[in-house]
């Protein structure tokens, strides 16, 4: 038993170390293209971006990938609030 509890603490310590590397840039991604849809940025914490675009204000959780905004609900991927976003703008 003990060899199997050896094994999933080295994949989560490799899951962790992954996360670690990668989790600066994504935060750094959503921003971007945060900005680049015209959303201005309200505030952050040490895992959500708030924003605002126009009179919807909501925020995401980059390294999960999940968003929340008023008036246009919930989902996941910077890609879909954009959409979103567009289609109540115009």
């Amino acid at each position: 038993m003990s060899e199997l509890a050896d094994d999933f603490r080295f994949m989560k310590e490799q899951a962790k170390k992954h996360r670690e590397k990668v989790e600066p840039s994504r935060f750094d991604h959503v921003e971007k293209r945060l900005k680049q849809a015209g959303c201005k940025i309200t505030g952050y914490t040490y895992c959500e971006i708030y924003f605002q675009k126009g009179k919807i204000s909501g925020k995401i959780y980059p390294y999960k990938g999940w968003w929340s905004a008023k008036s246009i609900g919930s989902d996941r991927g910077i890609k879909n609030l954009i959409k979103k976003l567009n289609a109540e703008a115009s």
